[in-house]
Formats: structure tokens, C-alpha cells, sequence
């Protein structure tokens, strides 16, 4: 009898404490799962990631005279082939004057899901993207320059699988061409390639955002549009991603590049260098602390220094400029001369 209640004793105690054991870890369970789903809840409400996943898409593509025709049908090839997926392709012609180019990109259009409007003047680089974003018909909007191809086959697919942060950016790759390299733009890309894989443009996200390839969720460009007083070419860009900076929005980079069809001659692209200067003078407060060119230059004028600058371009800056639009100019000449340049304009707004 002894042994018995002794036994007895024994399975009650395990029974016991077998049913603490489920308690404890059902317990467990479901403070994890409340703890990840208000995690969730947290990054979602302060903007970390939408809410809803992609399922419709618009293709966003800006074009001043530039031939669409093969970028819009891979495109749409690649964004044919995901079922799940709704889709369009938008092209937002900047007041082209090339009527051949214009007939071609309005027969792309004839694709199904495709669209072409038209400006009837120049509005510039920002205007024309925060126009396509008021045409966009879907929550998701993925930019693209027109002188572009993507470089991957699943291109499309690549962003659809990307975390969800409010901004995802590609990124800019560089085919190897033979006859380009004489051509300094594409050296410099070349060369900025090296140090802009995602994991590099991670380390500085904001500053780091280009508008040729990224995605972006249609409200954050509606309550934060690309600045529209940015009239001339450049740095649009730099300050879209300071402005996602300053409001705490994400930019998520990931290895999705597109490469360029073509690269200007040098004399063209020294002309766009210097427009780009330009605007940085006009909008240097507002660009602080996201101009290689600017910290230069502060750090110049506090050692005393700043006016060597213009008095070296004052004596070298026409032979710098000639070297610069030659053949294969070394591309260390490229830097110097943009603080030369940019020392000039400041002289002449004072």
C-alpha cells in the first residue's frame, strides 16, 4: 500500500508539473508573439515599412529627348512574367524636341498597361517626377531614367522581393565599353562604381540616394516632393535624400543597379559639371553637409586658405578645363577643378 501511494504521489507531482511546463511555454509563445507584432506595429506607424506589401507597381520613367522604346518593352517583359503582380509603365515626356523621338516613344506606349504624356515646355527634372507621381495609379512607384537598361534580367522581380523600407534604391553599375574610355563620364562612374555597392552606400544611406533607380511608396513623395525651385541641372537628388534625412524616412540600398546606354562627350559633360556647381552655389544652405565640395571648402576658408583656391584658378583654371575636355583626362583633375570652378562662382556672386 506503501509503494502505492508513494507511486501515486510521484505521477501526481509530474503531472503537475508537466502542466506548469505547458503553461510557462504557451506563456512564451504568446508574449513573443505580442512583443513582435507590436514591434512590427511601432515600425510601421513611425514609417519604417508600409503596411501592405507590393502588389501594383508603376514605371515611372522622366524623358527630355531620349528613346525609351527598348527600356519600356524589357520592362514590360520582366513585369509580364510576375502573375501576382499589376503593373504600369508611365513615360513623363519633359518637352522633347525631337520628333522622331517622340513618334517612337508614343508607339512604345501602344504596350498594354502603357502610358505617354507630354509636356508642352521644359518644367525640369524635379517637376517631371513629381508629375508622374500625380499620374501614378498604384501605391508603389519605381524611377527610372530614360538612358538606361537594367542590368539584370529580373530586375523588376528584385525590387518586388526587397525589404519594405519607404525608399529602396538599386544603385548604378558600368558596362566595360572600349570606346568609352576616353570619355570622362564614364571613368568617373567607373570609378565611383568601386564604391558604391550597397553595402558602401549603406554606411551613408541619405547621402548616398541618386533618382536614376529607386522605388518609392507614393505617399512619401506626395507629403515630400522633389524640390521644384532646383530649375537648372543638379543635386536634386543630394537634397531629396537630406530632406528623407530630416524627416526620418529610410532609404534602404540594395545591389539592383542599371547601367547607361551612353556617356556625353567630355566638352558636354565639363558644361553639366559646371551647371551642377552652379546650382550648389544657389542652394548651398540648403545642401550643408551633403556636398564633398562644400565640407572642402569650409575647411579651406577656416585654415585661411580659401583665397589660394581662386587665385590658383585664376592661373590654371582655362589650361585645367582644356586638359579636362581632351582625350582620357586623368581623373584626379575632375575633383580639383570643381573646387576651382566653384571658388570662381563665389567670387563673382560676392
Amino acid at each position: 500500500m506503501l509503494s502505492t501511494r508513494n507511486s501515486g504521489c510521484k505521477g501526481t507531482v509530474f503531472l503537475c508539473y508537466s502542466k506548469s511546463m505547458r503553461f510557462f511555454f504557451v506563456a512564451f509563445l504568446c508574449f513573443f508573439g505580442i512583443y513582435g507584432y507590436f514591434c512590427h506595429w511601432l515600425r510601421v506607424h513611425n514609417g519604417s515599412i508600409p503596411p501592405i506589401m507590393i502588389n501594383g507597381l508603376s514605371i515611372l520613367i522622366p524623358s527630355y529627348n531620349d528613346p525609351c522604346d527598348t527600356l519600356i518593352r524589357e520592362l514590360h517583359r520582366q513585369a509580364s512574367l510576375i502573375s501576382t503582380l499589376q503593373f504600369e509603365i508611365v513615360i513623363g515626356d519633359d518637352g522633347s524636341t525631337n520628333p522622331e523621338t517622340i513618334a517612337r516613344n508614343l508607339r512604345s506606349c501602344e504596350l498594354e498597361g502603357c502610358r505617354y504624356f507630354r509636356s508642352d515646355q521644359n518644367i525640369g527634372r524635379s517637376a517631371i517626377r513629381n508629375k508622374l507621381a500625380m499620374e501614378a495609379r498604384f501605391e508603389w512607384l519605381l524611377y527610372l531614367d530614360s538612358g538606361i537598361e537594367p542590368l539584370s534580367d529580373r530586375f523588376i522581380e528584385q525590387y518586388i522581393m526587397a525589404d519594405k523600407e519607404p525608399v529602396v534604391a538599386g544603385g548604378v553599375a558600368v558596362k566595360s565599353k572600349p570606346t568609352d574610355e576616353t570619355s570622362l563620364r564614364y571613368r568617373y562612374e567607373k570609378a565611383a562604381a568601386r564604391r558604391m555597392t550597397a553595402s558602401k552606400r549603406s554606411q551613408h544611406p541619405h547621402k548616398s540616394f541618386r533618382t536614376c533607380n529607386f522605388l518609392i511608396h507614393h505617399s512619401v513623395i506626395m507629403t515630400h516632393p522633389l524640390p521644384e525651385d532646383f530649375q537648372s541641372y543638379g543635386y536634386e537628388d543630394v537634397l531629396f535624400g537630406k530632406i528623407m534625412a530630416e524627416n526620418h524616412i529610410n532609404i534602404h540600398h540594395i545591389d539592383n543597379p542599371i547601367v547607361y546606354n551612353k556617356y556625353e562627350e567630355n566638352p558636354i559633360y565639363i558644361n553639366k559639371v559646371e551647371t551642377s556647381l552652379a546650382t550648389l552655389m544657389d542652394h548651398k544652405e540648403k545642401l550643408a553637409g551633403y556636398s564633398p565640395v562644400l565640407d572642402t571648402r569650409n575647411r579651406l576658408n577656416r585654415l585661411n586658405l580659401w583665397w589660394t583656391v581662386h587665385l590658383f584658378h585664376n592661373l590654371f583654371g582655362k589650361q585645367l578645363r582644356h586638359l579636362l575636355i581632351s582625350r582620357k583626362p586623368p581623373l584626379f583633375l575632375l575633383s580639383l577643378y570643381k573646387l576651382l570652378y566653384y571658388s570662381d562662382l563665389e567670387y563673382n556672386y560676392s
